[in-house]
């Protein structure tokens, strides 16, 4: 933010809060979308301008995301741009949008990796993944995925002190959605 604490213009902090988000995340190729600019620019309640209460706002929910992302098993599937992993900062609802065909949803197991929107810190699953996915029937369901960031606010010393060699029960066996 500013040094005298006044609203700055979204595009000029945009290019800040991305810097910052890969750094922490640790990403290697893949920054972030038009469409992660918009939903972030959605959980900050801002328009042309971002407050400090709307960086706050933003920063609640995108730090808990980044250092997700910054995790050994994550960070490779957050990079994958093809196929597409994690499809990145998306709404339930356009989850749910992507995985219906022109004719109704899409085969049973197809999937999409995605951050809720609608949890920042302190909520226990702020930076947590969410797979939305089709079940046999044709419906929808949702799953948390195995990792929540939660374990962050409980210690950032707890990533170096995670045993070696235990590994996350996250199986990808389905093709994402493309």
């Amino acid at each position: 933010m500013s040094p005298s604490n006044h609203p700055v213009p979204w595009e000029s902090a945009a290019y800040e809060i991305e810097e910052q988000f890969m750094k922490i995340a640790s990403c290697g190729s893949r920054s972030l979308s038009h469409q992660d600019f918009e939903i972030l620019r959605r959980i900050a309640g801002c328009q042309e301008y971002l407050t400090q209460e709307n960086f706050e706002k933003l920063w609640c929910w995108l730090y808990p995301v980044a250092c997700v992302i910054s995790r050994d098993w994550i960070n490779p599937i957050w990079d994958s741009i093809s196929p597409k992993w994690i499809e990145g900062f998306i709404t339930k609802e356009e989850a749910e949008a992507s995985l219906q065909g022109p004719t109704g949803f899409q085969e049973p197991g197809t999937f999409i990796l995605r951050f809720p929107t609608s949890r920042s810190w302190p909520h226990p699953d702020a930076g947590s993944l969410i797979v939305t996915y089709v079940v046999n029937d044709y419906g929808l369901d949702w799953i948390n995925a195995p990792y929540r960031s939660g374990e962050i606010d409980r210690g950032m010393e707890k990533e170096d002190n995670q045993r070696e060699g235990s590994t996350p029960t996250l199986y990808l066996t389905q093709s994402p959605v493309n």
